[in-house]
């Protein structure tokens, strides 16, 4: 019975994820993050080129 009630959590859980489409949105979080961070760390652009990029890039990213 402790068996069967795994499973059946294990492939629920697996199932969930894959409705959901979470490791796909996960990646894309990940990948903006780092865009992110390159915005911050790129000295040629100016505080307020950084606060701009950031700021357009904001809606996506939440």
């Amino acid at each position: 019975m402790n068996v069967a009630l795994a499973l059946f959590v294990v492939v629920g859980f697996a199932a969930t994820l894959e409705y959901l489409n979470l490791p796909e949105h996960a990646r894309e979080v990940g990948e903006r993050g780092k865009a992110a961070l390159e915005v911050l760390r790129d000295d040629e652009r100016s505080d307020r080129e950084k606060e701009e990029a950031l700021q357009r890039a904001a809606g996506r990213l939440f």
